[in-house]
């Protein structure tokens, strides 16, 4: 923990690379540019937090206090920072993804239809291994912890939250224009990248878990590789905005209303996707179990209550093929494996035998036998 004080203002807030840049003049200038207050902030506390939970990221808590006692700024802001791991910090730079959660709170906020924390600040360096995002604090929110897994009531609201984006983003001609940003899950930046990342943590993964992968989904994993480039361009015919990195550790409720936020794996592609993605990593298998279908059904009902037809025949393969697909989520994660905290190893472990178990009792592995 510091705590330091300021004498003046400055002109222009900058991205920043360590907690110790943190500073009441650089507080200042970030939250006088974003219009969120007229006075200087006189001190700061920073504290971090989160740990084993933000795994691209580092997360600090900033205490403010105001020169002027009718400042009504806000009194606790949180940092977002690029992460120190080495392995994490190549899976952000390779597919950009600092650039996008900067693009989606910069440009995005008026058009995604759930709330997002307010943003004062979201910037990341040129060559995408830096960033700063400095948001609203929601600690006094519901938090949602992973590692226990979301339960059914946020499970259902959920579902059609990320529907009602979907339906509202489908297919729309503005598509076109993100995805040099928001990359396509049919880029082929994919099927040439993220084998760089699953072969070293699948090698981890069969380690670390051994029996408790089964035969089907090992023989699946080894040639995952080989797969993906097939499994991905399926997910690219009925495009819309993803959030990408929908799971339990990123989301509140303020009371009940449903707060979305890290958007560093943004992209295009079929809606399915976030959906699967989410309820494999997220929603335990005593939870999920017997009800793979009745959540697609709840999500494609949602889509038609907003004009958009989909057939549940074909949302059903799709989500299949993104259970398969998003397997690469907590395998990169293994790289890590090492290097995490008791609570990181408990999150990646329970993402993979979520997973694991979705797509087992899916018949997922149907699609590439």
């Amino acid at each position: 923990m510091t705590i330091l004080r300021a004498a003046q203002c400055v002109a222009e807030p900058s991205l920043l690379t360590s907690p110790e840049e943190i500073s009441p003049e650089w507080l200042t200038a970030v939250l006088c540019d974003s219009g969120a207050i007229s006075q200087p902030v006189s001190t700061c506390e920073v504290t971090r937090f989160a740990e084993g939970m933000a795994l691209l990221s580092r997360l600090y808590r900033v205490r403010v206090r105001y020169d002027s006692p009718n400042e009504n700024g806000s009194t606790t802001l949180v940092v977002k920072l690029a992460t120190e791991d080495p392995e994490q910090l190549f899976i952000a730079e390779l597919l950009g993804l600092y650039h996008r959660e900067a693009f989606v709170y910069n440009n995005l906020r008026e058009h995604l239809p759930y709330r997002m924390p307010a943003c004062h600040l979201a910037v990341a360096s040129d060559d995408g291994r830096a960033t700063t995002v400095v948001l609203e604090d929601l600690s006094r929110c519901r938090a949602i912890d992973q590692v226990a897994g979301a339960p059914w009531n946020v499970v259902i609201s959920c579902i059609d939250a990320m529907a009602d984006q979907h339906a509202l983003w489908y297919r729309d001609v503005r598509l076109g224009l993100l995805d040099e940003v928001l990359l396509p899950l049919a880029h082929p930046i994919y099927p040439s990248a993220l084998p760089v990342v699953f072969d070293p943590g699948w090698d981890v993964a069969r380690e670390v878990l051994g029996d408790q992968i089964g035969a089907r989904l090992a023989g699946f994993g080894d040639r995952w590789s080989t797969e993906c480039r097939e499994l991905l361009q399926r997910l690219g015919e009925h495009p819309t905005l993803l959030h990408g990195d929908w799971r339990a550790d990123n989301l509140f409720f303020d009371n009940d209303e449903l707060v979305v936020f890290d958007f560093q794996i943004a992209g295009v592609g079929a809606g399915a996707y976030d959906l699967a993605y989410f309820v494999s990593q997220s929603v335990s298998p005593a939870i999920r179990a017997g009800r793979d279908r009745e959540i697609v059904g709840e999500y494609v009902a949602r889509l038609e209550a907003h004009g958009v037809k989909r057939t549940y025949g074909s949302v059903w393969d799709e989500y299949r093929v993104a259970l398969l697909v998003c397997l690469v989520y907590p395998v990169a994660a293994f790289r890590s494996w090492h290097a995490q905290g008791a609570r990181g190893r408990a999150l990646i472990e329970q993402m993979f035998l979520r997973a694991s178990d979705a797509i087992e009792a899916t018949g997922a592995l149907d699609l590439v036998s």
